[in-house]
């Protein structure tokens, strides 16, 4: 598969093998607090394995930003997730993002997006998904999101 160029700084690059900076993110707690709900990180083992789960079950890219790694994002039927790296946060990357992959879908005959799972605290990416029209649905310390195409 190609690269995915979505504007002129923004592209999808597909994984093929974990890229060291990417763990970095799983191994700071306090981005793991956002994308797992706890403070306890990955071991590099740990980010093998979920990527090749991702790839195994859905598509997985990094996002790059400027020629920079900024992210990574997997998508499949019943499932979207997006990390976007500290240092490349409140850019439009995960907004732009997401809106390709809302308009792939909807281009693609799909009848909507799932995220399932979005802690309370996590204001960015609660106030992106319900920015984009995705329909809120209240859990026990999480939300999920539901955005019909």
């Amino acid at each position: 598969m190609d690269d995915i160029h979505i504007n002129e700084l923004i592209r999808l690059v597909p994984y093929t093998k974990t890229n060291e900076e990417s763990v970095s993110w799983y191994q700071n707690p306090s981005m793991q607090l956002l994308i797992n709900g706890s403070r306890t990180v990955y071991t590099r083992g740990e980010v093998d394995q979920m990527y090749r789960y991702q790839e195994a079950h859905g598509q997985l890219f990094y996002i790059y930003y400027d020629n920079s790694i900024a992210g990574d994002v997997f998508y499949s039927e019943t499932d979207f997730s997006i990390v976007i790296a500290p240092n490349h946060q409140r850019k439009g990357i995960g907004r732009c993002t997401v809106q390709y992959f809302l308009d792939r879908l909807n281009v693609s005959g799909k009848k909507r997006m799932v995220i399932p799972e979005v802690y309370d605290y996590n204001a960015c990416s609660n106030g992106l998904f319900q920015s984009l029209g995705s329909q809120k649905v209240v859990h026990e310390g999480y939300n999920s999101y539901y955005k019909k195409l």
